[in-house]
């Protein structure tokens, strides 16, 4: 009978990773959810004859049994191209997930109830396979690994981190709340379009206008006042159109959407990142919510007894900020099993001094759980100041941009009225 090995947590959230034999994947995965387990893995080893009892790991589970986490599917399949969803839709449907799952519902169930009301058809489909595979044994957070274009990387590593450490109905809502807040804060920032419609479409057009009704006016002046003004004002539209403000137009048109889906595509979303990260004003409310979600989701991981290497691992997996995720993942992996936080922390260079005294405070006096929550309302606080201070100052600047915009439309149709057509009025009447 084929043995399959398996890794999770049971119903009192303790690390746990074993072996079983049974007929198939689906009767393995069906007679550990009987037990209680919560899977993250499952995978077939073969015939290899009796298997060993389950391992309940009292201490700290070790990175050698625990491979590190990772963004890609692990044997899940290849990625999978989709449109895009938004930040509306997934705090939409990862609320209703947790909701249905912290009520005692199997995520397979939730994922596809939820699936059934969704008017986006690839996060339908998404959510289908994410039921049927966790019917089957694999986990949400590799599934949803293999579509990039609706899941971040940090949806996937908070919902590995809550699979793992036991805590995956807080993940689900954290992952709600992240992208919630995302959401709310872009609409925060309409007036950036109004900024664009000036720029790209304002300002041509009134160019346009304005050198096609100084034409009209010089081919019914050069008429004598016997040209039709109808005819001349289509003529002259027509010859501007054709050439050279037509062209720029479309150019300036064209070019205004292109950018902003290249720049939205996933392909730039590092790069969004790293300029997000230094950018003025900003960069300090992406930095603080960074440390936010990893010292909430480190808090939540060392309750479940995994060693700090492997917590660490799985926390810098949840930021949201892809190079604070890369400079974290990279101060892990320096890690081994005797490593404490407040080292690494020191270490990362991405936290202020005093956060990793206390987290050897809470090393020393062994209440690391608590040292790290009350580093994450510390985080939280500052996060939420630095929104605020860039929803301000990013209101002023937008201001000044529909003013700078605006301006340039007014100086194009005074310089036009009182310089050119008058000009050419008083030139004609002599």
């Amino acid at each position: 009978m084929p043995l399959f090995h398996y890794r999770g947590v049971d119903r009192q959230g303790q690390a746990i990773e074993g072996s079983l034999q049974a007929s198939d994947l689906d009767q393995a995965a069906y007679l550990l959810r009987e037990r209680g387990y919560r899977l993250s893995a499952l995978e077939a080893l073969g015939d290899l004859g009796p298997a060993p009892p389950p391992i309940h790991l009292a201490g700290p589970v070790t990175n050698a049994l625990l491979p590190a986490p990772t963004a890609q599917p692990s044997s899940s399949g290849p990625p999978i191209e989709t449109k895009p969803a938004s930040d509306k839709d997934r705090f939409f449907v990862f609320a209703q997930i947790s909701e249905q799952v912290r009520a005692g519902i199997s995520p397979a169930e939730a994922c596809q109830t939820v699936a059934r009301h969704l008017q986006h058809e690839d996060l339908r489909q998404a959510l289908v396979e994410m039921g049927k595979g966790a019917e089957r044994g694999r986990s949400l957070s590799d599934t949803m690994a293999r579509y990039p274009d609706l899941f971040p990387a940090s949806a996937v590593g908070m919902v590995r981190a809550g699979e793992v450490g036991g805590f995956l109905p807080d993940a689900l809502l954290e992952v709600s709340d992240q992208a919630g807040r995302a959401h709310k804060f872009k609409r925060s920032f309409w007036y950036v379009w109004l900024i664009g419609i000036n720029a790209a479409i304002s300002i041509p057009v009134v160019l346009l206008a304005t050198r096609a009704m100084l034409a009209t006016w010089r081919a019914v002046d050069s008429s004598g006042g016997t040209g039709s003004y109808g005819e001349a004002l289509r003529q002259s539209y027509l010859q501007k159109l054709i050439w050279p403000w037509g062209p720029f137009a479309v150019l300036a048109i064209g070019g205004t959407f292109y950018l902003r889906h290249l720049l939205s595509s996933r392909r730039f979303e590092a790069t969004r990142h790293r300029l997000g990260l230094r950018w003025p004003v900003f960069g300090a409310r992406a930095r603080h919510e960074s440390v936010t979600t990893f010292t909430q989701t480190l808090s939540r991981l060392s309750r479940s007894g995994l060693s700090p290497a492997r917590s660490w691992a799985l926390a810098a997996d949840a930021v949201p900020n892809l190079e604070m995720r890369e400079k974290l993942i990279e101060t892990g992996r320096r890690m081994g099993d005797g490593s404490k936080l407040s080292d690494a922390a020191h270490q990362s260079g991405l936290f202020p001094q005093e956060y990793a005294s206390i987290l050897a405070t809470g090393e020393l006096i062994g209440d690391l759980p608590g040292a790290l929550q009350r580093l994450a309302d510390v985080s939280r606080g500052e996060y939420e100041a630095a929104q605020t201070y860039a929803k301000v100052r990013g209101g002023c600047w937008g201001l000044l941009g529909c003013a700078v915009t605006s301006g340039i439309i007014l100086a194009i149709l005074m310089y036009f009225w009182y310089h050119e057509l008058l000009g050419a009025v008083l030139e004609g009447l002599e």
